[in-house]
């Protein structure tokens, strides 16, 4: 997204503005917007949206865990 403001004493404000109402308006519409390092440490369990945005009755969802057989050989 690009915008543009002949404002310039201003921008600082603009940009915080901008950047709340699209933060709103993903949470309003159920879309998780998250940062490369948010992203790195967010477990995956429960959305990453207000409380507000969530369904009623939400439950995270589980975790899914698949093991898998070991590669390494039991040397005796």
């Amino acid at each position: 997204m690009n915008a543009y403001t002949d404002e310039e004493s201003d921008m600082h404000i603009i940009y915080s503005d901008l950047h709340h109402s699209v933060q709103d308006s993903c949470n309003a519409a159920g879309i998780e917007t998250l940062s490369p390092r948010y992203g790195a440490t967010r477990d995956g369990n429960r959305k990453a949206l207000p409380a507000e945005h969530l369904p009623k009755g939400y439950e995270p969802p589980r975790f899914r865990v698949q093991m898998e057989e070991s590669q390494t050989e039991d040397v005796a």
